[in-house]
């Protein structure tokens, strides 16, 4: 079967702050959304901070978090109704492509994290950018070595293995994976409870990809598989070095239940989104390609890595798949091209987890050549957060208000646009049925396996959980 084409060159940000909120806006929906950011005219590895204090915040970026907080704030009257998160619910217009991708298709642990895996994977050619030639001996032309983080309970792996099976059939997929391993309620390390999740922030293996390939996993009791611990950070390295030879692709999708105190969610999830991209930054091969989480960057601390990263890659982009939930603020940073790092920069980046500070910086951005990675990035958040979250927050609350206690009705409201909007979906990223000899964890094995369906939010479906 022919490979469809990749589209990232003509990606474009899309979301605007131009328009009327209201009903008639149908929540919001702006397609997929991709910011291609800036390089550096210069070498930040060469303009490393001492981890010195950064420079205040500028009132431009205060003003996107001031924005989105006034917004997010709008919810907190209704945060003990249980009918928000039931509205929540209704106005996610994707949710029921997992049930028609899991019937129709035979998609394997399709929760949201797989629908935005797939999305990503054919909006921006992941496949093609990152496959290397294999030994055709062993009956594949490419080989895709994947690097799967923050990966359980397994959406990431099963929507790759699913759109190769598809759409690259002559890519032999090899990958491995890695999340962190739980502790029991008294510290001690528990292997019982990566089977049933050991808290909303740590996702068990509801689909049995842990058990049924336990040589393709990383972390165990001795190595947790902690994105915050340098040592873990070695280690994971090395083994996936060990497992795969050379990483073409790193994903990770690391996050925390932050709904308690949302308006610090970036400082909150600060030293695990910079772990989990040491990691990536680690592990690639160069020429490799990283898909890594995060929320919002509008502290100088977040904005040095981006820049860093936008610094190693020869293309970086800031993107926002539709089947995210939009009401909250997870974003999918994405690199093409690994120009690799020194050994110094790596050593400076470890050093920066293990004394996290969020209120350092770890390269100077003040110099004339890094502008205009700035203001690209300035461009995406404005658009993405400023602008798109804020509208959809004010739309669905408006939805809430106007319907609160009258859900089914809101629900037979949206329907027909629901539908529409998968369908589109669809034809735009066409799924496929795949035989069971291409199946990541034999399909019966998953189904008995399979306790309840989960999906990658964990805890109720708020503004800002873990997606």
């Amino acid at each position: 079967m022919a490979a469809k084409p990749a589209r990232r060159e003509k990606k474009k940000g899309q979301a605007s702050c131009g328009h009327k909120i209201g009903a008639n806006n149908k929540l919001i929906l702006q397609g997929f959304a991709s910011f291609l950011i800036s390089p550096p005219a210069i070498d930040l590895s060469e303009r490393r901070q001492e981890f010195s204090p950064s420079t205040a915040q500028s009132a431009k970026w205060a003003k996107i978090e001031k924005t989105l907080a006034a917004a997010k704030g709008r919810l907190d009257p209704y945060a003990h109704d249980k009918g928000l998160a039931e509205a929540l619910r209704a106005v996610d217009l994707y949710a029921g492509l997992k049930s028609t991708i899991r019937r129709h298709y035979g998609g394997q642990a399709v929760t949201n994290a797989w629908l935005k895996m797939y999305e990503i994977t054919s909006e921006m050619g992941l496949v093609t950018a990152a496959r290397t030639p294999a030994d055709v001996g062993l009956g594949h032309t490419y080989a895709l070595r994947a690097f799967c983080n923050a990966e359980l309970p397994g959406a990431f792996i099963c929507a790759l293995n699913h759109y190769l099976c598809v759409w690259h059939p002559e890519t032999r997929f090899e990958w491995v994976g890695s999340s962190l391993y739980p502790s029991s309620k008294d510290g001690s390390l528990s292997t019982d409870r990566i089977l049933d999740g050991a808290s909303s922030d740590i996702l068990g293996d509801h689909y049995g990809l842990y058990a049924q390939n336990p040589d393709r996993w990383l972390m165990s009791p001795e190595m947790r598989g902690d994105v915050t611990n340098t040592a873990n950070i070695r280690a994971l390295v090395a083994g996936a070095h060990a497992r795969l030879g050379e990483v073409d692709l790193y994903t990770s999708d690391a996050g925390i239940e932050v709904s308690n105190d949302y308006v610090r969610q970036e400082e909150l999830t600060a030293r695990i989104h910079l772990g989990q991209t040491v990691v990536g930054l680690m592990s690639l091969r160069v020429g490799g390609v990283m898909v890594v989480k995060t929320y919002t960057f509008v502290h100088p601390s977040s904005l040095s890595l981006m820049a860093v990263c936008a610094s190693a890659f020869d293309s970086f982009y800031v993107t926002k798949p539709v089947t995210s939930r939009p009401a909250n603020s997870e974003v999918y940073i994405i690199g093409f091209g690994f120009r690799g790092l020194s050994s110094d920069f790596k050593e400076h980046l470890l050093a920066a987890v293990e004394t996290f500070d969020f209120s350092r910086v770890l390269v100077s951005l003040e110099a004339p050549e890094a502008e205009a990675t700035v203001s690209s990035l300035f461009t995406a958040a404005q658009q993405l957060h400023a602008c798109q979250q804020v509208a959809f927050l004010s739309e669905a609350i408006a939805f809430y208000e106007a319907y609160r206690g009258k859900m089914s009705s809101l629900r037979a409201f949206l329907l027909p646009i629901a539908r529409k909007v998968q369908a589109a979906w669809l034809k735009r990223n066409p799924v496929l049925q795949v035989s069971s000899s291409c199946l990541v964890v034999d399909d019966d094995v998953m189904k008995r396996w399979a306790k309840k369906e989960v999906d990658t939010a964990g805890g109720a479906p708020c503004a800002d959980g873990p997606q």
